[in-house]
């Protein structure tokens, strides 16, 4: 006997999502995780929307600080306030919750094997075998680990982002209800940087930018922020990790197997936004696989990315297309410029009203939409719309 129905392989929130759902349905799961702990380490800043909060019954005891508004910092150090109205956002505890969507995986029976690094997969007629266990069907959630998707189909996610980022003390925050996101083409090309705050002490200072050729970017962060960082700074954690931003692969599915998450490029190609395509594409992987597990075959599980491609393929395909857009910025000169949009009053009108009236899944895409079209803010206003049209 096959011991397990399902393995999942990766314990972010991709995969926690796909497992729990899974295991609801009353199937033996097994999750294999290379981390020696859930939730450590943690690789994203982790900004909840009320959308997802609401969506994914999130407990208010992983939220820690509500944003009320973003300080946008354009390369020659101009400010533009911006304060949100309408749906909230929150910073969020990651490791905390992540942990928590484990013990739930747990009480519904799922069996995780930590500290288990996954190498090799052999999908044969009746069952899969990795590294040793066997399944009837393999989820792959393994995050940046390109590597296992790449033996399986061929196929992987081809262009990435680089982060790092610092939690700790000792960071001059101009408003601790303010997201603070900094633009600066030599410093951060392809992103930006930023100062997240928990409390009026304690904040996320962090960068992402396109992978670095014999760039030290933890020096260049700390240079960069050496006027708001205090003689007593202190470091408490430091996070780092690949973002894939070229879009979905061309196929997350086969003869049993799915492919979920950053694994799959189900990440906002311009907002690097994850968790609420992971959490939602999770679940719709475990419901499909959940109803094919007595005969997981390619054609029957072509189910999950038609089901996933309705719900999510829309705001994917325009962040790719936003991503594009701002890739056309390659100088600090022409960042002033575009920022400059922020500055028009008819925008800023929109803008609001928009916010007022929608979520989107990520709260950097509201920081970079007005950012994106050097000449056309219009543009911007019709693809932010286009992007919130299914959320």
């Amino acid at each position: 006997m096959i011991p397990y129905d399902v393995i999942v392989v990766g314990a972010g929130f991709a995969g926690l999502s796909s497992a729990l759902t899974l295991a609801r349905q009353g199937l033996r799961v097994c999750v294999l995780e290379r981390n020696k702990e859930i939730g450590k380490p943690v690789r994203t800043t982790g900004i909840f929307i009320q959308k997802l909060i609401d969506e994914f019954f999130i407990p208010k005891q992983f939220l820690e600080n509500e944003i009320k508004g973003i300080f946008v910092h354009s390369p020659s150090g101009k400010c533009y306030p911006i304060k949100l109205e309408g749906p909230r956002f929150y910073m969020g505890n990651i490791s905390r919750y992540q942990k928590w969507l484990a013990n739930e995986c747990i009480k519904w029976r799922v069996k995780f094997h930590l500290n288990t690094s996954c190498n090799d997969i052999n999908i044969k007629k009746s069952k899969v075998k990795i590294d040793g266990f066997e399944s009837k069907a393999v989820i792959l959630a393994c995050g940046s680990n390109i590597d296992l998707v790449r033996k399986l189909t061929g196929n992987s996610v081809k262009k990435f982002l680089i982060g790092i980022e610092f939690v700790g003390k000792g960071i001059n925050a101009r408003n601790p209800r303010y997201f603070e996101c900094f633009f600066d083409y030599d410093l951060a090309p392809g992103y930006g940087a930023w100062i997240a705050p928990i409390t009026r002490d304690v904040n996320h200072v962090g960068l992402c930018r396109y992978s670095p050729c014999n760039v030290d970017i933890k020096k260049k962060l700390f240079e960069y922020f050496k006027r708001r960082i205090k003689s007593k700074f202190t470091i408490k954690e430091v996070r780092s990790g690949l973002i894939p931003i070229s879009g979905p692969i061309n196929k997350t599915y086969g003869d049993r197997f799915l492919i979920v998450g950053d694994a799959a490029g189900q990440t906002g190609a311009l907002s690097c936004g994850g968790i609420y395509f992971a959490l939602g594409i999770g679940k719709i992987a475990g419901k499909v696989l959940s109803a094919h597990i007595d005969n997981p075959s390619e054609d029957n599980l072509e189910e999950y990315e038609d089901a996933w491609k309705e719900r999510y393929g829309r705001s994917l395909n325009y962040e790719l297309m936003a991503r594009s857009l701002w890739d056309r910025i390659d100088s600090n000169e022409e960042m002033e410029e575009a920022l400059k949009v922020l500055e028009d009053p008819l925008v800023l009108e929109q803008m609001r009203s928009i916010l007022k009236r929608y979520e989107v899944s990520s709260f950097h895409l509201l920081q970079n939409i007005f950012l994106i079209v050097l000449r056309n803010p219009s543009m911007a206003i019709n693809l932010l719309e286009n992007l919130i049209v299914e959320r």
